[in-house]
């Protein structure tokens, strides 16, 4: 494992549990073992190793979102890939904590995310034509309704934590189940009978 793997596992073991205002590169260079001026050789501050936790967060997405397929399976294969997204997420929870904070800290960290929204969005809307040829949604609904539904995805995916944090209160290991059949219940009025049996069981 090189210098700057265990950095980054020392610092998002420390942001996860004190968030980003009371941990310094000392503090993490603490946790590390190694002196302040070699964690800053590799990183000068905590904002760039907060976007390489970022870019971390973000390769590790995407490799559960470029593995789903739109085929027949395609809707099983969304509700499976939402459990390793919300456990993920999870992982990097302080990221998810502190969005708004961090992307007003690190403008290039806003910018990236708003483009891999845009991006996700073209994704949600190719599986949206895939479930109505399968028989999954309604066809019933204007295209309107089936945006607002992408939008409703977005706020759910980047704001469940923060809401576990203060309503919550069951079993831990628990939890991202629970908030994962919550996500997936925001299709619920989208679907056809047929779609509701891959919901509701």
């Amino acid at each position: 494992m090189t210098t700057k793997e265990k950095i980054l596992i020392a610092a998002l073991k420390l942001f996860n549990k004190h968030g980003i205002n009371s941990i310094t590169v000392r503090h993490i260079a603490k946790e590390v073992g190694i002196s302040h001026g070699n964690l800053c050789y590799h990183f000068p501050n905590t904002n760039t190793i907060i976007a390489a936790l970022y870019e971390n967060l973000v390769e590790q997405f995407d490799v559960i979102l470029d593995s789903l397929v739109p085929n027949e399976n395609a809707f099983e294969a969304l509700t499976q890939s939402m459990y390793r997204i919300f456990e993920l997420v999870n992982k990097y929870k302080f990221l998810f904590l502190h969005f708004v904070e961090i992307s007003r800290r690190i403008p290039s960290i806003k910018r990236r995310h708003f483009a891999l929204i845009e991006m996700r969005k073209i994704q949600i809307r190719e599986f949206t034509a895939i479930f109505e040829n399968q028989g999954y949604y309604r066809t019933d609904l204007p295209d309107s309704q089936y945006e607002w539904l992408i939008t409703q995805i977005f706020v759910y995916g980047d704001f469940w934590l923060s809401s576990s944090e203060l309503l919550y209160r069951g079993n831990q290991k628990d939890k991202v189940s629970f908030y994962v059949q919550g996500y997936m219940a925001l299709f619920i009025p989208y679907l056809t009978e047929k779609g509701k049996k891959l919901v509701l069981k």
